[in-house]
Formats: structure tokens, C-alpha cells, sequence
């Protein structure tokens, strides 16, 4: 990772993690960023070798959320997905149950192994596989999906086998007359 990608994410969790962070918060369909993000990753997964599969539920009903925020986390989720799957697909499915939508990315990369899981959304902190190899990265990029995740009072869970894949799984609250109803929204830090 080059000096200002590693600048620039830097300054991006310093804000997230900002004593009180104005965002606009809004029902935002997740249908819709996923499908932006794989757009503008295609090519770079292509370049991997690598296929995309999208699986959407053309019922799922909107997130209430920051559209450029779940942008982001998907971002990292997909980029992370594409640089430790060194061959096969990178799949993305929404669903949902009654209260929440899922993103789901799952992988058949190298996969995550047991000890390093406890640390995983830890700033900086890379795998212990992975600091020795030449993936680059600077061990923010899971720690913002994380911090995204939680100011939208949503819930992260992963899945790993090494040599096997990974599979990330984000829930987010639907939006409904309590909370998409409004623009905007002050979230206070976790």
C-alpha cells in the first residue's frame, strides 16, 4: 500500500471514529451498492483471474443507512475478497429476515486461520500468513467495514477454513416508519 492510499484510510477511521460524526442517514437499497461496487471492481477481479457472482433478492426492501458508507464497507469486503483468492469466484448475495437485510461475500481464497480470527477487525493487523507475503495492505481496511457496521447499528460475523474461503456477513436494520422516515441523523460513536 502506497503512502497516501495508507494516509488516506488512516484519516477515513479517524473519522468514523469522530466524537460525533453528521451523515446523512436514509433508506438506501443495498441491491443498488452492490451492484455499483461489483461494477467498479469487475475489471480489477477480471485482471485477478477471478469471477464475481451476484445473487440479489430482488425483494428485499431498503437499509436504513449512509449509501456512500455501505459503499465503503463493501469496498473493503470485495477488495479484500480479490486479493486472498488467489483462484476461483467471489460470490455476493443480499437477503434478509424480518428485521434485518444481509450482505453476504464469500470466497474460496486462502481463508483465515484460527488464531488469527480473535484479532481480525483490529487496526492494523494483518494475518499472521499475510504480513510475511507481498499482499499488500495496511490491516485498516476490516476494522473500517467494522466500525461502518456499527455505526449502523448493524452486526458483522465471519466464517473462515484456511485453504478453503471466507465468508463475511453483514446485517443491517431495514428501514421502517421509525427510522427511514428521517433525511438525517447524528450518530454518536459506539
Amino acid at each position: 500500500m502506497t503512502t497516501p492510499q495508507l494516509t488516506n484510510s488512516a484519516l477515513e477511521i479517524a473519522r468514523l471514529d469522530g466524537e460525533q460524526i453528521n451523515v446523512v442517514f436514509e433508506p438506501v437499497s443495498l441491491n443498488d451498492v452492490v451492484s455499483r461496487v461489483v461494477g467498479s471492481l469487475a475489471a480489477r477481479a477480471e485482471a485477478a483471474g477471478l469471477q464475481i457472482t451476484v445473487k440479489a433478492d430482488a425483494q428485499l426492501k431498503a437499509v436504513y443507512g449512509n449509501a456512500d458508507q455501505l459503499a465503503q464497507a463493501v469496498t473493503h469486503l470485495l477488495t479484500n475478497a480479490i486479493s486472498y483468492t488467489p483462484e476461483g469466484i467471489i460470490e455476493v448475495a443480499t437477503l434478509a429476515d424480518q428485521e434485518r437485510a444481509c450482505l453476504q461475500v464469500h470466497d474460496t481464497g486462502r481463508g483465515i486461520a484460527p488464531e488469527d480470527m480473535p484479532y481480525l477487525f483490529e487496526r492494523f493487523y494483518r494475518g499472521k500468513g499475510v504480513g510475511s507475503s507481498t499482499l499488500a495492505g495496511s490491516g485498516l481496511g476490516l476494522a473500517m467495514v467494522k466500525r461502518i457496521v456499527e455505526l449502523h447499528q448493524g452486526d458483522i460475523e465471519v466464517e473462515s477454513e484456511v485453504d478453503a474461503g471466507t465468508t463475511f456477513k453483514v446485517w443491517l436494520p431495514l428501514a421502517n416508519g421509525s427510522n427511514g422516515g428521517s433525511k438525517s441523523g447524528r450518530i454518536e460513536p459506539a
